[in-house]
């Protein structure tokens, strides 16, 4: 009953808002063909994970959604004043809105958690913007609507990076094909207009943050594992940790009122603002192929080493990590060795023990700063600790010649 008569309100509303302008550009009014649904996606995930899942997508050829969480608000064109169902209703159609996106796809419809079909206002068009920070929620915690150094209107929420949030914002822009669907109109996206043209808003989301990925590399064949060792007696190198120093306090911009070239206000978003103060992050792992799983504590990572082309492997170490745009970054690697701790009377080892050490260095480039969007791959050289050899040489005497004493030479004193 509930949906008969939303239904029912939306057709009055389109028999008493049409305009000239109207029937000119979306054809005969007033009929059930006239209700254009939103659509900004379709998916069939019903359970939303969104506490630190890592890395969304990956790089050409290889990336694709897995239905995670985002953000969309549904803007009157030019503002940041959220568009609301029309006939007199201040109900909000998109107000910060749960979605979720495809799955198996870079480029899909996306759907509404709670499985709601929204229809465009009759009348209007409209700006949308999403955008995803996972669990890396700061302060403030919610989006809050307030004014920039400009004077026009800005909404931001807070957030707090640990490395595996990616963070990402995207506002619908309409293809040149788009606007010459749009015909004799082209400025009436996004609406009903535009819909009924099969023009819809595609909000293609931008990474904001930057990626390392990170890989471990034996020095030589004695810091990789052999293969054969028993789990946990391993004697080869083994990474425990890796830590990054990054900028993790900041804002994100989901939207913001900005003036174009003819000085008219629109819509723009992405802006990622960070703090100076810096923490330390740690690598994470997936745990299992759901993209959707939150991360868990990194296990050891041992290097191999290849027989066939004699020279050690490029081992993964976790999940890729998500840091804060920056000129370079401290990195600390925790790296543990299983060592013979001394002999026996024989002269064979009697015990061994995990030596743990730490190893500090500057990540930087040489060529400028480390940039959103962009993956880096941080490539760890890891060598064996090197046991301690004393040797004992003994040098000889060196011959210093005779010295002979002869009393017929002089007198010698007597006792």
């Amino acid at each position: 009953m509930k949906k008969s008569v939303l239904f029912a309100a939306a057709i009055a509303g389109v028999l008493c808002s049409c305009s000239q302008d109207d029937i000119a550009s979306g054809g005969a009014p007033g009929g059930v063909s006239d209700l254009v649904p939103i659509q900004i996606g379709v998916s069939s995930q019903s359970n939303v994970t969104t506490r630190g899942t890592g890395t969304v997508g990956g790089f050409d050829g290889d990336n694709e959604w897995a239905g995670q969480g985002i953000k969309v608000y549904m803007f009157n064109k030019g503002t940041v004043t959220p568009a609301t169902e029309g006939d007199g209703s201040v109900t909000p159609i998109y107000d910060n809105f749960d979605f979720v996106a495809p799955t198996s796809k870079d480029s899909a419809l996306a759907s509404a958690v709670d499985g709601s079909i929204k229809y465009y206002p009759t009348t209007g068009e409209f700006d949308f913007v999403g955008y995803r920070i996972d669990d890396a929620t700061g302060s403030p915690s919610e989006p809050v609507l307030g004014e920039a150094e400009d004077g026009l209107d800005s909404l931001t929420i807070g957030v707090k990076i640990d490395g595996t949030q990616d963070i990402m914002s995207a506002i619908a822009t309409p293809t040149s094909a788009d606007i010459l669907e749009l015909g004799t109109y082209p400025d009436r996206y996004f609406s009903a207009y535009s819909a009924r043209r099969n023009v819809h808003p595609d909000l293609e989301f931008k990474h904001l943050l930057t990626r390392l990925n990170f890989q471990v590399i034996g020095g030589n064949q004695a810091a990789c594992y052999d293969g054969v060792e028993t789990p946990g007696e391993e004697t080869c190198v083994r990474v425990t940790s890796i830590k990054i120093y990054s900028k993790t306090t900041g804002e994100l911009v989901i939207a913001k009122r900005v003036l174009d070239e003819n000085n008219d206000t629109i819509v723009a978003t992405g802006a990622l603002r960070f703090t100076d103060e810096k923490d330390s992050l740690t690598l994470m792992q997936r745990e299992g192929s759901n993209a959707n799983q939150n991360l868990v504590a990194m296990d050891e990572v041992l290097p191999t080493w290849n027989d066939e082309e004699s020279k050690a492997d490029v081992v993964q170490a976790g999940e890729a990590m998500l840091v804060a745009p920056d000129s370079n970054y401290v990195i600390k690697i925790t790296l543990k060795q299983r060592v013979p701790e001394n002999t026996s009377e024989e002269g064979t080892v009697a015990d061994y023990a995990d030596k743990t050490y730490v190893m500090e260095d500057v990540v930087d480039l040489a060529d400028g700063m480390f940039l959103a969007g962009h993956s880096y791959n941080v490539n760890i050289y890891v060598y064996g600790l090197q046991k301690i050899d004393i040797n004992a040489s003994l040098t000889p005497w060196v011959e210093g010649g005779d010295i002979n004493l002869d009393p017929s030479d002089g007198v010698m004193n007597q006792p």
